[in-house]
């Protein structure tokens, strides 16, 4: 079921994940670091069912770094615990994921972010007609419980059959059996379409993903992008990021992706493992704009700079490491002789 929202006729959106806690205001000073205009945190743990909570001051702090840093659209990523297709073969699971995924809501409407993204779980083998009520229900709870209108992002899923939410007709059943709610939204992650069949290191495995969304859901209720390369091949049912051009989609996918005209405008946000092994860099943003064709510098190249920058840092810390330890050896030894070394 189709909604008409506005298109928005800013500067590219691009941005990343970023990590978030209390001494880099949530995720903003990483942001301004890395010099994005859109983000994605973590608003509580993501493997813990309690939400995190957040004191007055915490709050005024993070919306005044927000607003003096320009970010634009900022959304939270769900727990990963969450499993809405668990109603009859989890009850528990099932109950502690509605609270959860309520309690999301909460932080984004107390933080004024743009939306929770999340994963709908397992369908047990039953197919999504088994589960469709419990996933349905889950959501009109949640809603209710969190008594805000902040959206929920349904993201596509690597994985088997097994999961919901592979397909993007899953999402069309969803939406309808909710009436058209249009707090309800999408986000594309092409890793995931790509684990789960979508081959979109060539043309036609993109047009084929683009035209499933277009006549289920529509584009105009996608509201972000995950820009992620894929470490396993096109079908292998495994959620594992690379870095861009580092994967089985490669920088011509991805460029595609990026540039394809139903797609171009939307949020884009990195979730790649990071050429250092901690998660969306300057490496990979660089990398992003070039494809995106805002940065004149061929993608190999940003690659390339961004691993000798990791293996400086790299030599520097070994340096530093190295001469702290010599310096601890003379310390001791100096002392068993009775001197102080300063």
């Amino acid at each position: 079921m189709r909604i008409d929202l506005p298109i928005s006729s800013q500067k590219p959106l691009l941005g990343a994940h970023v990590s978030a806690t209390q001494d880099n205001h949530y995720g903003i000073d990483r942001a301004r670091t890395l010099g994005i205009n859109c983000a994605q945190i973590f608003g509580t743990n993501k493997i813990q069912w309690k939400p995190r909570d957040y004191t007055t001051d915490q709050v005024a702090a993070f919306r005044s770094a927000r607003t003096a840093a320009g970010i634009g659209p900022i959304f939270s990523h769900g727990i990963y615990l969450i499993n809405l297709g668990a109603r009859d073969e989890n009850p528990d699971v099932y109950e502690k994921s509605v609270h959860a995924l309520a309690a999301g809501l909460k932080i984004c409407a107390l933080l004024g972010l743009d939306g929770v993204i999340f994963h709908l779980g397992s369908n047990y083998g039953l197919g999504l007609g088994g589960v469709l009520d419990s996933v349905v229900s889950g959501l009109a709870r949640a809603r209710d419980l969190s008594e805000c209108d902040v959206p929920l992002l349904l993201e596509n899923s690597a994985g088997s059959e097994r999961v919901i939410g592979g397909r993007f007709t899953d999402f069309d059943a969803i939406i309808n059996e909710l009436h058209g709610d249009s707090r309800l939204r999408v986000c594309v992650d092409t890793a995931h379409a790509f684990a789960f069949g979508y081959d979109l290191a060539r043309p036609g495995g993109l047009e084929q993903m683009t035209a499933e969304i277009e006549a289920n859901i529509g584009f105009d209720r996608v509201a972000a992008l995950h820009l992620n390369d894929s470490e396993v091949e096109c079908g292998r049912g495994l959620d594992r990021h690379a870095n861009l051009g580092e994967g089985h989609i490669g920088y011509d996918g991805l460029a595609g992706v990026l540039n394809h005209p139903q797609i171009r405008g939307l949020p884009v946000l990195l979730e790649t493992p990071g050429f250092d092994g901690n998660g969306p860099d300057q490496g990979n943003v660089e990398i992003m704009r070039s494809l995106a064709g805002h940065l004149d510098v061929e993608p190999s190249v940003l690659a390339r700079r961004a691993k000798r920058r990791v293996a400086y840092r790299a030599r520097q810390l070994a340096l530093r490491r190295t001469n702290r330890t010599r310096a601890d050896s003379k310390r001791a030894i100096n002392s068993r002789k009775g001197k102080t070394v300063t």
